[in-house]
């Protein structure tokens, strides 16, 4: 994961300079070249193939650090073509603005600041999930994964939607922005219904994926199963509400609101999820509590977020102002 954090990091910021332009199917090409490359890798040196001896979990981690590699090579090609060296001026200029710096860590950083909250709060809650046994961790931890798969296309969805209000923004168009939330908010509402409907019709197929090889311990596979269908039902309530979470935040992150959610982040997920998962521990109230405890977490910030839009604040901000035109006078 330490070798991983720099190409990581490269192909966030290149493949960003894409998205923000609209091209998303580049973003798309550089992110599947460097999955090829990992799962074909892990093939490769997880199982000894080639020459090559099985390596396991090394191995896992050697084909994910150079898969990121390659990901960032093939940004790196696409983004200093010629033509964007001409049009963009990169390469050229000073290597340090203090000014476009200050504008990158205003926006930026408390935007960071959430994730981190986010994934710190979520972290924890798994840790805690654990104290209630085996079975319990074990089911939460299938759970998180199934719910993974089938949630992370909202974030691409969620990332458009930031494109759109921050490009719509810039081009002094506020009521075509919102219209753009509201579109990608039926999209994510269609899709999370579909998603809860496959996590209620087929919860121990899905939970199946997830069955240990011949061999190995099964009982505490079996244990942790039959919990996975409970659980799911309580992702299959959130999900609704994750979808606004996910149209909202970065809706509002676009049109450089990050401050006002970053800050709800930190005000609402220890208080409402952390804490009385905690007492759901302490006094045996069992795992199911800490799920409620999550789907009442992602309602809560829904609901701020929502209402946060309809105020309409965020219309008159501006990530990038517009240059103002200057009248020349023909004489």
């Amino acid at each position: 994961m330490a070798f991983y954090g720099i190409p990581g990091l490269l192909v966030a910021s290149m493949n960003s300079f894409f998205a923000g332009r609209g091209q998303s199917w580049t973003v798309l090409a550089v992110d599947a070249f460097g999955s090829v490359v990992t799962v074909f890798l892990d093939w490769v040196l997880i199982f000894g193939h080639f020459g090559f001896e099985p390596m396991g979990v090394l191995g896992a981690g050697i084909a994910t650090v150079v898969g990121a590699c390659a990901a960032a090579t093939l940004a790196a090609v696409l983004l200093f073509r010629p033509k964007h060296v001409r049009a963009f001026g990169l390469l050229k200029g000073p290597l340090f603005e203090g000014d476009l710096f200050k504008r990158l860590m205003r926006f930026g950083l408390p935007s960071g600041v959430q994730w981190m909250l986010d994934g710190a709060a979520f972290t924890m809650f798994i840790i805690m999930l654990g104290w209630f046994g085996d079975a319990a961790f074990g089911a939460s931890s299938i759970t998180f994964t199934i719910n993974a798969m089938l949630f992370i296309p909202m974030l691409g969805l969620g990332q458009a939607v930031s494109i759109l209000v921050g490009q719509r923004l810039g081009g002094d168009n506020p009521n075509v922005a919102e219209k753009s939330v509201w579109t990608g908010l039926k999209i994510a509402t269609v899709y999370m219904i579909g998603t809860a409907a496959v996590y209620l019709s087929i919860p121990m197929t899905l939970a199946a994926m997830f069955k240990p090889m011949e061999g190995a311990d099964s009982a505490k596979y079996q244990a942790a199963a039959e919990m996975v269908p409970t659980l799911l039902w309580f992702v299959a309530f959130y999900s609704l509400f994750d979808a606004a979470y996910i149209i909202f935040s970065f809706a509002l992150r676009g049109a450089g609101d990050t401050k006002f959610v970053s800050q709800v982040a930190l005000v609402s997920s220890w208080p409402i999820m952390v804490l009385p998962t905690y007492l759901a521990y302490r006094n045996g109230w069992g795992v199911t509590w800490g799920w409620a405890f999550a789907s009442a977490y992602v309602l809560f910030v829904a609901t701020v977020l929502l209402l946060r839009f309809r105020h309409g604040k965020w219309k008159s901000m501006r990530v990038i102002e517009q240059v103002p035109k200057v009248e020349i006078a023909v004489v």
